[in-house]
């Protein structure tokens, strides 16, 4: 097993087709930053590592996600509720049907262990723009296959 790709396997699991979130994102999943040729017609998200993560047994990677969703389209107060409603459906894949985490989620690159929401989402001004947006962070363990 090699160096755990947590950009990759998240990617992944994010875009996850037969979601709610991958109906309103689709492949719009993007570590670290929004392209140059994104605009905020389209839903998206971004999500990056904060720093400090560990690496566990040599396999695993414990770390904390910034999350930052994007509701998307021309008019500023629906996509505040766009936003909220990409949040929204960001949680419904991390969550059971018994309101509990899921764990040992699989995607093509490897396995998300656990996860849990370290801070509830907060409707903020986008990174470095006037897009309306929710932050949130989560934390993983995620190892590869």
């Amino acid at each position: 097993m090699g160096v755990v790709n947590e950009n990759l396997v998240l990617r992944e699991f994010y875009t996850t087709s037969a979601t709610g979130l991958y109906t309103l994102i689709a492949q719009r999943a993007y570590a670290w930053r929004i392209p140059n040729d994104v605009d905020n017609t389209d839903a998206l998200i971004v999500f990056r590592a904060q720093p400090g993560g560990t690496l566990v047994q040599g396999v695993i990677r414990d770390l904390d996600i910034e999350i930052v969703c994007y509701g998307g389209g021309s008019d500023l107060k629906k996509q505040e509720q766009a936003s909220d409603d990409v949040y929204r459906a960001f949680c419904d894949i991390h969550a059971q049907a018994s309101g509990e985490y899921k764990s040992m989620i699989t995607t093509y690159s490897g396995v998300i262990m656990n996860c849990e929401e370290v801070s509830t989402g907060a409707l903020v001004p986008g990174d470095g723009d006037n897009w309306p947006a929710v932050q949130t962070v989560w934390r993983y363990q995620i190892r590869n296959k």
